[in-house]
């Protein structure tokens, strides 16, 4: 996902990722703060570690679930929340 710039160069970034038909989206908390022109977003490892966190998310998600389901986004949202609580 890209990564944004607000605040007078403090660096917010917003991973996002696009699988089975859903977009899932996160803004990355970063331990110390980084010039935007020194650093690249892959050499953080808290980028690295969102990432990995939306993949795993998406294992959860079924093949049949559609954005009309009620239930079934219901069902993964307290399911995500629960291992996810923050």
């Amino acid at each position: 996902g890209p990564i944004r710039s607000i605040c007078k160069g403090k660096i917010w970034p917003v991973l996002f990722l696009y699988k089975k038909g859903f977009y899932l989206v996160t803004v990355v908390a970063l331990e110390k703060q980084h010039r935007i022109e020194q650093v690249r977003a892959l050499e953080l490892p808290q980028i690295t570690a969102a990432f990995a966190v939306l993949e795993d998310i998406c294992d959860f998600i079924p093949a049949s679930l559609t954005i009309s389901d009620v239930a079934g986004i219901s069902e993964l949202q307290y399911y995500i929340r629960s291992a996810i609580p923050f």
